[in-house]
């Protein structure tokens, strides 16, 4: 059996522009102050939007789920941590959203010890998380009641990344 070892984050390639928005906000509030608003309130606001940039980039990085073998670790995007094992998973639901500026978005949602994981398919090892979930339920590590033929279904669609290939072709056939 083979050893797993592979981590499903959020990518990092939106944090640049995450950061340089709340820089330019920042500057912005500087350099317009007027000479009625009080240093006091530039304070506070500047304060706020710094906050709001700080923990927008801060959930971007602080969430991880890391998997080795059976075991899964995840960290929160507030920073708590919490783990389960494969045999734990009482139920994997897998579903799509649609949203007029993305497309369609695809979802895993884990639910064990009365914990709840939910990833999207723009994360960063998206696709292997659902090759995993589907090796562990092969080799009856995860109850077979815990996923539907459905689900089973979008899970080997995410696996083998068709799910791309359709979004793919609808983009063209839209612009088209």
């Amino acid at each position: 059996m083979t050893q797993n070892v592979y981590k499903v984050v959020f990518s990092k390639k939106r944090l640049p522009f995450e950061i340089a928005f709340f820089l330019i906000i920042e500057m912005i509030l500087f350099y317009d102050r007027q000479e009625f608003v009080s240093i006091v309130v530039y304070i506070i606001f500047a304060a706020c939007a710094f906050l709001i940039g700080l923990l927008l980039v801060g959930t971007t990085l602080l969430f991880c789920v890391r998997v080795n073998g059976s075991n899964i670790t995840v960290r929160t995007r507030l920073g708590g941590k919490y783990e389960f094992n494969t045999s734990d998973i009482e139920k994997v639901i897998c579903s799509k959203r649609s949203s007029v500026k993305y497309g369609s978005l695809f979802y895993i949602t884990i639910i064990a010890k009365s914990k709840e994981l939910c990833m999207e398919c723009g994360m960063v090892g998206f696709n292997e998380m659902a090759g995993y979930i589907l090796e562990k339920y092969e080799s009856d590590e995860i109850n077979k009641r815990a996923i539907s033929e459905n689900c089973k279904k979008e899970l080997y669609q995410y696996k083998n990344q068709e799910y791309l290939k359709k979004r793919k072709s609808k983009e063209s056939k839209n612009k088209e």
